[in-house]
């Protein structure tokens, strides 16, 4: 099932239909989508139906809000917080709706500042942080390995690749990034390679590049292949800022895990170097604060559940 935006919601649907993906997918709002209902008829595997009251066997929705309150520029904690305030509200009336027609399934957001989202998704759902799954950094991380590949002309397999932190302020960990099983790093500072260490510079900045988290075809391939590994069975591993809890509290954390049919499994360890351990503890701080503006908020006007 995909809920949110509707322009947001049909493209994704176009995508889907584009790659005859084997899905049956759910919107609320059938007759809005005339178009891609026609199109579907090209579909050997793909299909776009009608949701219906119960969606006990719903296995995922995917939620694809409007993103027009994303300001790049607002980076103070309790500013951000104000303009998650409306997003907030309608996230909490879509969790309602999904848990009173019987979902129980896994949820994906794409949105930016999806921490935030996904720790109310589990705040108002009592959802075990298993089944909450953001996108996180999955766009800059395919962007990052593919530039890799470019740079370094080897093959995808050949790379493992690490990104950490938000979605809307993400960093590479330098110290896990592996070329076969030699460390970039040390590979860069080899004498028998054409390249140097201002590499490191030139990536971190594609990655940072905040117009990633708005294109629709970066993150639509981020769900994609979420939707691989949560369907068949191509696992990924998962690094990102992300939900657990801590007896029965909920806290956001470096998520490390495997990405498979059961959801999020396999907590793993990732070693940091002090810096990128400092960095990550940064941005948690940061989501940290936000949550706790917007729980005060929510107090005040008396909406907190």
């Amino acid at each position: 099932m995909i809920v949110g935006d509707q322009q947001r919601i049909r493209q994704f649907i176009q995508t889907l239909i584009m790659h005859d993906w084997p899905l049956k997918v759910i919107v609320t709002d059938l007759a809005a989508f005339e178009p891609e209902v026609v199109a579907q008829r090209g579909c050997r595997r793909f299909q776009l139906q009608s949701v219906s009251t119960d969606l006990t066997k719903t296995a995922v929705v995917i939620w694809l809000p409007d993103t027009t309150f994303f300001d790049a520029k607002v980076v103070e904690p309790t500013e951000v917080a104000l303009s998650l305030r409306t997003m907030i509200d309608e996230l909490r009336s879509t969790v309602n709706r999904l848990v009173s027609a019987g979902f129980a399934g896994k949820m994906i957001f794409d949105v930016p500042h999806d921490e935030i989202f996904t720790y109310f998704a589990a705040y108002f759902s009592g959802f075990a942080v298993e089944q909450i799954i953001g996108v996180g950094t999955l766009p800059q991380e395919m962007l990052l390995r593919n530039e890799l590949c470019n740079r370094l002309g080897v093959a995808s397999d050949d790379l493992n690749v690490n990104t950490l932190g938000l979605n809307t302020n993400s960093f590479v960990a330098w110290s896990r990034i592996y070329l076969g099983s030699m460390n970039l790093l040390s590979y860069l500072k080899s004498e028998d390679n054409n390249l140097d260490l201002d590499l490191l510079e030139e990536l971190q900045a594609t990655i940072s590049d905040q117009a990633i988290v708005g294109n629709e075809i970066i993150q639509q391939k981020a769900i994609l292949k979420l939707l691989d590994a949560l369907f068949y069975q191509h696992a990924i591993l998962y690094t990102g800022v992300g939900l657990k809890k801590n007896k029965d509290q909920l806290q956001l954390a470096l998520v490390n895990r495997i990405i498979n049919t059961k959801g999020m499994q396999h907590e793993l360890q990732l070693p940091l170097s002090d810096q990128e351990a400092q960095d990550l503890a940064t941005d948690l701080d940061f989501a940290n604060e936000v949550i706790t503006a917007i729980k005060k908020e929510n107090s005040a006007d008396g909406t907190t559940k």
